[in-house]
């Protein structure tokens, strides 16, 4: 497994991301990767990369797990897996203890 850089590539990559960032498939609260976000621009060379002076590691790590998560959604499903035992855990806790309703 991995992912072979090219400039088409690296456009899908962003194109996929941006739009599960659009479609609030993907939620950001790490404000970090929120900043390098912000200032990931598209430069006039043709390239969307970080603004002079900013890093873009944090998007391309996001990116590539947004491309891994399409290929792979077993995996990106443990966390729908964790909320419905969240939620189960959570009504058992309100279910009256004496009459088990």
């Amino acid at each position: 497994m991995g992912w072979y850089t090219s400039g088409a590539s690296r456009e899908q990559l962003i194109a996929q991301l941006s739009d599960s960032v659009h479609k609030r498939e993907v939620v950001l609260h790490h404000r970090d990767t929120v900043e390098e976000m912000v200032n990931f621009v598209f430069t006039s060379s043709g390239r969307w990369e970080a603004q002079v002076g900013f890093h873009d590691d944090l998007v391309f790590g996001l990116a590539l797990a947004v491309e891994g998560a399409e290929h792979y959604p077993a995996v990106a499903s443990v966390g729908e897996r964790y909320q419905a035992e969240m939620l189960r855990r959570q009504a058992d806790e309100t279910r009256d203890k004496i009459t088990g309703y």
